[in-house]
């Protein structure tokens, strides 16, 4: 492949970036104000003409490619094309096996599933033409607002499991990548999913459609997913539905590590945090049911989405749910839980004074959003060894309002007793 530079704009701080083209798509680090970003894919701009599609805007950058505003000029009609990255276009099997799970996600038709239209190649891009539609994802309302009331969250994840009901019942397809960057919330406030372009069909009677690969985001994964397991099925969306339900109401995800791999390794074996290590709000009816949903083996998650809707609607109405916890499983705890990254912080990026131009011949290699692959074994636990208690994990964002909290009414005192002394000086002068 022709190497050459990418050259772009930090959303942050106004700086121009120069980055390798092999760099496209993927994380580097801001060299002025130190904020991730996307290095956008090479020959896309406002404008481009793409077969029948017309590129307006971009709206968005993945762990696969980018995602445009365009309008599809034969149906005179707003389209959101997603097109791959590169990297990912080079590889044919990757490419065969978007082609074909694009058609598969072709057959579904359900109102809360963003619908797709057609996929294929145009121009040397592989594209996903799929319904636009005006909103915001999930992920984008977290970052805003850091939670979001349990109630609300319970009722968009109830329409959110609807969808997946249909996609199982109805085609035997399981999504695989449940989180809330996929789930969108149009200008009605109805939940619409994203991104069934990595879902599966799991055909008991075709072992062909079954491989090994792990797909997802591995803070949401399942632990048969982050095991590679060709043995999954909805409950493996179930797992991923309980985590996105808890970053939902409490801000921030149970399990990160400092690396992929050891963040699939919490994932297998590190337990749910206790619900008395961390300030949240979440109901103990919902923490229930979020225990559940990510119970390490499947066989001890709802065992179909019936049950698992029935339970919501039995925790809206302020009851505990009827699935049960199994607290007997013997868990083979061989990692770390209270990761360094378990602490969730805020951090204010300061804004660069003017316009300057970095070349980055050392960028970091992407913290992809997609799990690759891998043939690396994962640790043995050492014979005898501790097993560390739950992280306390905190929310910075909480301790800043206490602490501000706590400042403020140490000035109203400050200035009462002031007061009192200067009225006491005045009637001491008077006499």
């Amino acid at each position: 492949m022709e190497e050459y530079d990418i050259s772009f704009i930090c959303v942050n701080c106004d700086v121009e970036i120069i980055a390798p083209n092999a760099y496209a798509g993927m994380d580097i680090e801001c060299p002025e104000c130190g904020v991730m970003l996307k290095v956008p894919i090479p020959g896309l701009e406002s404008g481009l003409i793409l077969g029948e599609f017309e590129l307006v805007r971009r709206i968005g950058i993945g762990g696969m490619g980018e995602v445009w505003l365009a309008k599809q000029q034969t149906l005179n009609r707003m389209i959101a094309l997603k097109i791959l990255l590169p990297n990912l276009s080079n590889n044919e099997r990757f490419v065969n096996r978007f082609l074909a799970e694009a058609n598969m996600s072709g057959r579904l038709d359900h109102p809360n599933i963003i619908t797709a239209y057609s996929a294929g190649c145009i121009g040397g891009f592989y594209y996903l033409a799929t319904s636009f539609v005006d909103g915001v994802e999930l992920n984008a309302r977290l970052r805003i607002d850091h939670r979001i009331p349990e109630r609300e969250a319970l009722k968009t994840v109830k329409a959110v499991a609807f969808a997946l009901r249909y996609a199982w019942d109805r085609h035997q397809m399981i999504h695989r990548d449940i989180k809330p960057a996929n789930i969108m919330l149009d200008t009605h406030g109805i939940p619409r999913l994203l991104d069934f372009g990595i879902s599966k069909i799991i055909d008991p009677q075709n072992s062909e459609n079954i491989d090994n690969d792990i797909c997802g985001t591995p803070e949401y994964v399942s632990p048969e997913q982050a095991s590679g397991s060709s043995d999954i099925d909805f409950r493996s969306d179930i797992y991923s539905l309980g985590i996105t339900i808890f970053q939902l109401i409490s801000g921030f995800v149970p399990f990160r590590a400092d690396s992929v791999m050891e963040t699939l390794e919490m994932q297998r074996h590190a337990p749910f945090p206790d619900r008395n290590s961390f300030h949240s709000n979440i109901s103990n009816q919902c923490y229930n049911l979020i225990e559940i949903m990510t119970q390490k083996d499947p066989d001890d998650r709802h065992s179909s989405w019936d049950y698992l809707i029935s339970d919501l609607d039995l925790v809206l109405e302020g009851k505990m749910p009827a699935g049960k916890i199994n607290r007997t499983t013997d868990i083979e705890k061989t990692c770390t839980v209270s990761a360094p990254s378990a602490k969730i912080t805020m951090k204010r990026s300061r804004v660069a004074p003017g316009k300057r131009s970095f070349k980055a011949p050392s960028v970091q290699q992407a913290k992809s959003s997609k799990v690759e692959p891998t043939s690396t074994p994962m640790p043995k636990p050492k014979p005898g060894a501790l097993i560390p208690p739950p992280p306390t994990i905190l929310h910075s964002s909480y301790q800043s309002h206490k602490f501000l909290k706590w400042c403020l009414k140490l000035a109203i005192i400050a200035i009462a007793i002031l007061g009192l002394i200067i009225i006491i000086l005045k009637t001491i002068l008077k006499r």
